[in-house]
């Protein structure tokens, strides 16, 4: 018993303190022999209603630098020239997992239904995605998504989105990337 429990306890140290062999297993259980990050996007681009009534643009390029620098912008109707606050997303997944189109696979959460009833409200969603470990360490996310911001700011006129009202959200790790970035846009002398 004592030895069962010597290599349990073992065996325990061992994966808490190399945890990217954790991340590891779990990323090849979600990805396969394929790499989390691509400079191409995971699925087709499409514009169109979805099969909530609300209108999408997918997969839209907003940077070249670092994979997976796509975003989705969904508008809750067809009436994309509509005046409506914004909604910035950033899903979870603890760096190493979810996308935009999943959200956050390691949790048991609705995040992508709760993006689509907040559209539903009078949001237009700009959802964004971003580089994962262990390709690409923190701080990349953030700098991706002050790129996505950048884009949006850039392109508001083309995509019809007011930058004047928005509200910055994510779940998990992308909440953890909402907190400092609002933090860096709403006090200059700190960032």
């Amino acid at each position: 018993m004592i030895i069962i429990l010597a290599i349990g306890a073992g065996l325990y140290l061992y994966l808490t303190s190399h945890t990217q062999l954790v991340v590891g297993v779990i990323q090849r259980a979600m990805y396969g022999d394929g790499s989390p990050n691509s400079f191409e996007p995971i699925y087709p681009p499409r514009e169109g209603i979805t099969a909530a009534g609300q209108y999408k643009i997918s997969e839209i390029a907003y940077g070249t630098h670092y994979p997976n620098s796509f975003l989705d912008i969904t508008y809750p109707d067809a009436d994309t020239e509509a005046d409506r606050p914004t909604l910035f997303y950033f899903h979870g997944g603890g760096f190493f997992g979810g996308s935009k189109n999943m959200g956050d696979p390691m949790a048991a959460n609705d995040s992508t239904a709760l993006i689509d009833d907040l559209c539903a409200e009078g949001y237009n969603i700009v959802n964004v995605d971003y580089a994962l470990v262990p390709d690409y360490l923190f701080p990349t996310p953030l700098i991706q998504m002050n790129e996505a911001f950048r884009f949006i700011e850039e392109y508001k006129d083309v995509y019809h989105i007011n930058m004047d009202r928005i509200v910055i959200m994510g779940s998990s790790a992308g909440a953890i990337m909402t907190a400092p970035y609002a933090t860096l846009i709403s006090a200059p002398e700190y960032a």
